[in-house]
């Protein structure tokens, strides 16, 4: 994905937390119900993205990265609002914030894994990646080696 490269080069990181900090987005944890791992949330042009505190550091990051994904796609969406009060189809917007944050992890990964010495599997299990998005992972790795 060009933007999440993009904005790598351009931050000189693949942190979720420090991108979106550079970004004048505002990360907070608080104390939510165990199904919410997070939101994003757009309020008098202020950027917010909210994180569950209960949750471990590992999934922390994947969450703000897929909360990120929303700021930067849907910048002026209040998705809250629009699951709650809308018929719109979210279907669409879960799925570029989940690309984004995969594609960002992924580069994470690729920049880490010289030292590391772990198969991409082993760090999608430990940097909480959903077991679908590891499908698109790989799907994604697929592609890229066929180029």
């Amino acid at each position: 994905m060009t933007k999440v490269r993009d904005l790598a080069r351009k931050y000189l990181t693949t942190n979720p937390f420090e991108i979106a900090k550079s970004l004048n987005i505002f990360v907070h944890e608080f104390d939510l119900h165990k199904e919410i791992s997070g939101f994003y949330m757009c309020e008098r042009r202020n950027k917010f993205i909210i994180l569950n505190s209960n949750l471990e550091e590992h999934e922390m990051n994947f969450v703000c990265a897929h909360e990120l994904g929303h700021a930067i796609f849907h910048p002026d969406t209040n998705y809250t609002f629009l699951k709650m009060n809308t018929l719109y189809p979210l279907g669409k917007l879960e799925k570029e914030a989940n690309q984004f944050a995969v594609a960002l992890l992924q580069l994470d990964y690729e920049s880490k894994n010289d030292y590391l010495c772990e198969t991409a599997e082993e760090y999608c299990i430990r940097s909480n990646i959903p077991k679908e998005m590891r499908e698109l992972l790989r799907k994604k790795k697929d592609e890229d080696s066929s180029d």
